[in-house]
């Protein structure tokens, strides 16, 4: 599948069968366009005069790579913009009034978005329209100390024939300015004595279309069917009876990686933490001449008489 890559542009997301408005944009870092790819059904031509008929199309699927900035709304207690881009990647929002906005997976059944894109034309006409529709996303973070930590979104999803549009209302973006990824503790298995550069998550999900000869664009939607999420972190590796991390992986031992405070002004604010994450793999490099461990992580959910807590991530914004 070709992608084709564009930076600071806006998308619109919202539940399936939503109406893009102004409330819907999200001002973006990135966006990725993964063309849709359309299953085929070539009929082979047979001996003299039999003729191949003609080539069937089936559905057609597409993804979108949305970038975008971890800031909060500039209130605290007030979802951020990309509320609906956190929810589209089977996360579920809870809010405290006036205190803050705590995001954990959702082990229940996904809730389907819709995301427009709008290309503007070289020529300064109607935009070209680039909608996909029944998606469900995948979450992942990058984070690093010369920068912001991003939220990296694939939404996967069924396909429409692209239109022009005259362009959609963007009056109305959030102008708070993310907050640099420094100046931020980091603890691991209770150790806070670690010094790293930075971090990536992986909330792993699974995601398969769900074909439907009834369906006129031969897909229903998308769907996430399961989620591993992994991660990873490069300390420098200290001294053994501080913080052994070959031993802690050995012993298959779960403990929590927590993050401080990202920022430090009300309403824009992000904690991020992980309460049982596992070491599975320590690669040992050298960084301005000091020995690190890139360390690959598994994060779990907290299990419950009723199944799990969906507690493997949780994004805090207050």
């Amino acid at each position: 599948m070709a992608a084709y890559l564009f930076k600071k542009a806006v998308v619109y997301v919202g539940v399936t069968g939503f109406t893009p408005d102004l409330d819907d944009a999200i001002r973006t870092e990135e966006v990725t366009l993964n063309f849709a790819s359309g299953e085929a059904n070539r009929r082979p031509t047979g001996g003299a005069a039999m003729g191949t008929g003609k080539t069937f199309i089936g559905g057609l699927e597409g993804s979108i790579t949305v970038k975008v900035p971890l800031k909060g709304s500039g209130t605290a207690g007030t979802a951020p913009d990309i509320d609906d881009l956190l929810e589209a990647c089977h996360m579920v929002g809870v809010n405290d009034p006036g205190v803050s906005e705590t995001y954990t997976p959702s082990n229940a059944v996904p809730t389907l978005y819709d995301i427009y894109v709008q290309v503007p034309e070289i020529g300064g006409g109607t935009s070209y329209e680039v909608v996909l529709t029944g998606c469900v996303g995948n979450l992942t973070l990058e984070g690093e100390r010369n920068g912001p930590v991003f939220a990296v979104c694939e939404l996967k999803g069924v396909f429409q024939e692209p239109t022009n549009e005259t362009a959609l209302d963007s009056g109305s973006l959030d102008t708070e300015v993310a907050q640099n990824f420094k100046g931020t503790s980091v603890t691991l298995h209770g150790y806070a004595g670690l010094i790293i550069e930075g971090f990536t998550f992986d909330m792993g999900q699974e995601l398969v279309m769900r074909p439907s000869m009834a369906a006129a664009d031969g897909f229903v939607s998308a769907i996430a069917i399961s989620r591993a999420p992994t991660g990873t972190l490069n300390p420098e590796i200290p001294a053994i009876s501080d913080f052994d991390p070959y031993t802690v992986m050995t012993a298959e031992t779960l403990g929590a990686l927590a993050f401080g405070a990202i920022g430090s002004v009300a309403g824009n604010i992000v904690t991020i933490s992980m309460p049982k994450a596992q070491i599975t793999a320590v690669s040992l490099a050298e960084r301005a001449g000091m020995l690190i461990g890139d360390l690959t992580l598994d994060f779990h959910e907290t299990v419950s008489a009723t199944g799990g807590d969906s507690d493997d991530i949780s994004i805090v914004f207050t």
